[in-house]
């Protein structure tokens, strides 16, 4: 749906690919996305911490970042127990790992990119705000007192 919604300016005229790359536009889609998500106007703006959509806007927009961030995330919990570290691992790694892919590996397989700094800017603002979703995790895994994964109850 992200990937539509980026493609539906360029289709109507709204933007020209000379201003907006498609994934400055899934940036701000996915931002929106996430937003909605998180403050759903059905549930009383009463929603998740957004996590899992910006996980899968990525997968559709940027397959190799996504990769980078499962791996993370995978990492952490293996060795923490904790989801939430591992989705806030994941918030600081976004603007990382989109920074390294754009400015240093997708050149050297041909992809050009004019906009790294607002894609990392994008991609900051998604992880800022799914970070300040989980700031109750945060307290709770400083104060000891939050969940641990287990695959089957003790």
């Amino acid at each position: 749906m992200v990937i539509l919604a980026a493609r539906l300016p360029f289709v109507f005229g709204l933007l020209s690919g000379e201003e907006y790359d498609v994934l400055t536009v899934c940036g701000i889609a996915t931002l929106c996305a996430i937003i909605g998500h998180s403050y759903p106007v059905f549930y009383g703006f009463k929603g998740g911490k957004g996590i899992l959509i910006a996980a899968v806007c990525m997968l559709a927009t940027d397959p190799a970042v996504f990769l980078c961030e499962f791996l993370i995330f995978v990492i952490v919990v293996a060795l923490s127990r904790y989801i939430s570290l591992g989705s806030i691992a994941c918030c600081i790694g976004y603007p990382l790992f989109t920074f390294l892919w754009q400015a240093f590996l997708a050149p050297m397989f041909g992809l050009q990119y004019n906009s790294i700094i607002l894609h990392v800017v994008l991609a900051a603002l998604a992880g800022l705000f799914c970070f300040l979703r989980h700031l109750p995790n945060v307290k709770r895994l400083i104060n000891h007192e939050e969940n641990k994964f287990a695959i089957r109850k003790d």
